[in-house]
């Protein structure tokens, strides 16, 4: 017997994050959250603003990948809905693998698969897949920040690795230093925390310790390849809803010149 809903009943989706073609692997989402300049006392991703995922995605991950990379904190929040668990870090080390983008209830949404990094010892390490999600201002502020390490770390890398595009080495996504907000808005004013990306002094030496490996690199081959219908799911890219509202930001996606680009 075919089992199907009555013709009235639309299906329900409990996480509206993971709507469309899914992943053929396991990725939980992290979405981006602003921070509070009234939550100084609680610190953290409440106060700095980071990265905050769901507690049930993150320990399926974590059943198969092992523990977490340090840094990431099991919080409970309380929202409109009551009391809800979620892991966050203000940071994330990455290197991102597809990218997709929507406009969705009258502001831009993106998600950026990537390749989450532990840290074992002095050596970096994959740990496993990730969705990084942004929405409004913030999409464009999350491919900024990954630009910025394609500019950073160019010249050194034309030197040691010419052949091997920057998203190869890991990179740390998130909230750096102290309390920061940006006042976004053409008609309203209002503050979002700004993604940016961690740029030390690149050296010889320092690029080198940040190459995710030939193994790995192998393996975001597969993962972009796999993750391929998911990145161009029409479905999910068109949405129900495509007007921009007049305070909309234009979505400018990345010029990688002759690099592989994840946002194509």
């Amino acid at each position: 017997m075919t089992i199907k809903l009555p013709k009235n009943v639309t299906a329900i989706n409990p996480n509206p994050e993971n709507d469309g073609i899914q992943l053929p692997f396991t990725a939980p989402v992290f979405w981006w959250a602003n921070g509070d300049k009234k939550m100084k006392q609680v610190g953290g991703v409440q106060y700095y603003g980071g990265w905050n995922g769901n507690d049930d995605d993150v320990e399926t991950a974590v059943s198969e990948n092992g523990a977490l990379p340090d840094g990431f904190l099991l919080e409970v929040r309380t929202g409109n809905d009551g009391d809800y668990a979620v892991y966050s870090s203000r940071t994330v080390t990455v290197v991102p693998i597809k990218a997709r983008k929507r406009w969705k209830d009258g502001r831009s949404h993106s998600q950026t698969l990537c390749l989450l990094a532990v840290k074992n010892g002095d050596v970096r390490e994959a740990w496993g897949p990730v969705v990084l999600s942004a929405k409004g201002y913030t999409t464009d502020r999350l491919t900024k920040a990954f630009a910025s390490w394609v500019s950073h770390v160019r010249d050194v890398r034309a030197k040691i690795a010419p052949d091997v595009p920057a998203w190869y080495f890991w990179q740390a996504i998130g909230t750096i230093g102290d309390y920061d907000e940006e006042l976004v808005g053409k008609v309203q004013k209002s503050p979002i925390t700004p993604i940016k990306c961690y740029l030390p002094k690149i050296t010889e030496k320092v690029l080198e310790s940040l190459y995710v490996g030939d193994e790995t690199a192998a393996m975001l081959s597969s993962l972009s390849e796999q993750a391929q219908e998911w990145a161009s799911d029409k479905g999910w890219i068109e949405g129900k809803e495509i007007e921009v509202v007049e305070d909309e930001i234009e979505y400018h996606p990345l010029n990688l010149e002759e690099e592989p680009n994840p946002f194509d």
